[in-house]
């Protein structure tokens, strides 16, 4: 999934042109997922430095300062106790679920492919099924989903974020 942000900045306008900023948040979880088996930043103060880097890299391109702290909210990036049937780490993960076979069998090939990405999907849904029945909190359904894509991405596929 990709977060889309569109900002227009006066400088830029003037110059007849546009910024639009696709930041690959899963991409970035994913990769944070695959180095340290953590499903989202340990703390607070990561998130912060994590964004402070973010928001310089914009700042360079003459941006308001303020961009990245009205887009991101910490919930959705620092471990906390509410979250997807408890799962935490890659651990949780399979102490949950045990062997998700379905998910790394599906979702181990080029995702380029539609075929494949079709059955990475399929395998995906059977397992939020699974996960959603654990979790028994239907308010976490598409953030429990978000979940399932980070672990196919940054675990299951060969390719890793890329494709």
């Amino acid at each position: 999934m990709i977060f889309t942000l569109q900002i227009q900045h006066p400088k830029l306008k003037f110059q007849n042109k546009t910024v639009v900023f696709h930041y690959y948040r899963f991409s970035a979880l994913a990769e944070h997922l695959k180095e340290t088996n953590l499903f989202q930043l340990p703390d607070f103060p990561t998130f912060i430095s994590r964004l402070d880097d973010f928001q310089s890299k914009l700042g360079l391109l003459s941006l308001p300062n303020d961009v990245v702290s009205l887009c991101f909210e910490p919930t959705k990036f620092v471990i906390t106790l509410d979250l997807y049937a408890e799962i935490q780490t890659t651990k949780d993960w399979a102490a949950k679920l045990g062997q998700s076979m379905v998910l790394d069998q599906g979702c181990k090939a080029d995702l380029g492919d539609l075929m494949a990405c079709d059955t990475c999907l399929r395998a995906g849904n059977e397992v939020h099924s699974r996960l959603m029945a654990i979790d028994g909190n239907h308010s976490h359904s598409i953030d429990c989903f978000d979940f399932i894509v980070l672990y196919a991405a940054g675990i299951v596929n060969e390719f890793g974020t890329v494709k």
